[in-house]
């Protein structure tokens, strides 16, 4: 799905990609209702929501699918994401309560970059029930241990159908971010494990 882009690329995809069909919207219609454009005209057990600026390593959505069908309670995965220089990019979160909201006006995540003030800052989140705060310091300290989360970040979430099924797609009123939240809540509710 093209969301009106004027790079170029809308030209360049059924060369690039030949067995893959292009939808072009006339304007940009916002993340939630793109995806979801894209994922009613899609066939598959599992879908792949992926930001177009990624990069994906070979075999890992081969593994990442295998994984996935092998838990029948799963229903959402999502890979370590990393920033073109390596750095692990926050790809996991609890939901966000108020704590979040304020963790968010504050801009605590910059403070939170450094590796050592997040492994001390996450214990005392951990010892004082901070959970959202707890989550975010360990999110890329974790990395290669598969873990349950609250929510993934929808730059790169694989998805089984049946969940779509049961939750229904991406909230539309949402342009653009928090519909992953939304999305993991309401999967979360229906027993979904992500």
């Amino acid at each position: 799905v093209d969301n009106a882009s004027a790079d170029g690329s809308l030209d360049q995809a059924p060369e690039a990609y030949p067995g893959a069909r292009v939808i072009a919207n006339a304007r940009n219609e916002g993340f939630a209702r793109a995806v979801n454009r894209g994922l009613r005209e899609s066939r598959g057990r599992c879908l792949v929501l992926v930001n177009p600026d990624s990069e994906v390593a070979e075999g890992s959505l081969r593994e990442a699918l295998r994984w996935l069908e092998e838990r029948p309670q799963t229903g959402l995965l999502g890979p370590r994401i990393l920033y073109p220089d390596g750095r692990p990019q926050p790809s996991v979160a609890a939901f966000t309560g108020l704590a979040g909201l304020l963790a968010q006006v504050l801009h605590l995540g910059r403070w939170l970059r450094r590796p050592g003030l997040r492994r001390v800052t996450g214990r005392a989140a951990r010892a004082l029930g901070l959970r959202m705060l707890a989550e975010h310091c360990a999110a890329d300290l974790a990395a290669g241990t598969p873990r349950s989360v609250d929510w993934l970040s929808a730059a790169f979430v694989l998805v089984k159908r049946e969940v779509f099924v049961q939750v229904g797609w991406l909230d539309e009123r949402f342009f653009m971010y928090a519909e992953d939240e939304d999305f993991g809540r309401r999967a979360r509710r229906r027993g979904w494990e992500a």
